[in-house]
């Protein structure tokens, strides 16, 4: 038996219909996390292709905190720029069970950079 998974990074709609995204690879989720995502300036979206392929870059492990395995920066446009945003793997999120590890998976479009964490109140 031969699995293939497509380990390219892509979004995936938020099955509700909010028009929330979450960022993947493969089966793998990405998240924010107040440890290693620094607020950027600006709102944005996230840059896809036709496809919702994003072209992340990995980040070394050096440059991720103890704990944390895998890194992605995700590139945003914010006013015809590319910014980039750091994700961790949702596994490695939240781990310190407290509110220096705050965690989100789920990113409106447009976003805020500047407020990366904060959540949004949703109308019912």
């Amino acid at each position: 038996i031969t699995i293939d998974f497509d380990f390219r990074v892509r979004v995936e709609k938020e099955p509700g219909g909010s028009g929330c995204i979450a960022v993947v690879r493969g089966p793998q989720v990405f998240a924010l996390d107040q440890r290693i995502t620094k607020a950027g300036k600006g709102t944005g979206t996230i840059e896809v292709d036709a496809k919702a392929i994003v072209q992340a870059k990995s980040v070394p492990p050096t440059q991720l905190p103890e704990g944390v395995r895998m890194g992605l920066d995700v590139p945003f446009t914010v006013n015809g720029k590319t910014v980039m945003l750091r994700f961790c793997d949702y596994a490695s999120a939240g781990q310190t069970w407290s509110a220096e590890s705050s965690l989100r998976v789920w990113l409106p479009q447009p976003f805020d950079l500047s407020q990366p964490l904060r959540k949004e109140r949703t109308r019912h």
